[in-house]
């Protein structure tokens, strides 16, 4: 969480460059990887796979919302 978050918050070209990398970096996770059990569980995800999903559903509501935000502007 950001409010947890110690140090400096990162700036908006490193969140950038991040987001652009995921893609690929999430393509060269082994597919075997996707069951292994992750070390505690994150939002009620136990796997890597689980957490994978609930990461590209969370991102897809975010693109949404942006989308309606800018018709709305």
């Amino acid at each position: 969480k950001p409010s947890e978050w110690k140090g400096e918050v990162p700036s908006i070209d490193i969140l950038l460059g991040e987001l652009k990398s995921q893609l690929e970096r999430i393509n060269n996770i082994p597919n075997e990887r996707l069951n292994e059990k992750l070390p505690e569980p994150v939002l009620g995800n136990t796997t890597y796979g689980e957490l994978f999903s609930f990461t590209a559903f969370h991102e897809m509501t975010h693109i949404g919302q942006v989308h309606t935000m800018r018709k709305l502007i």
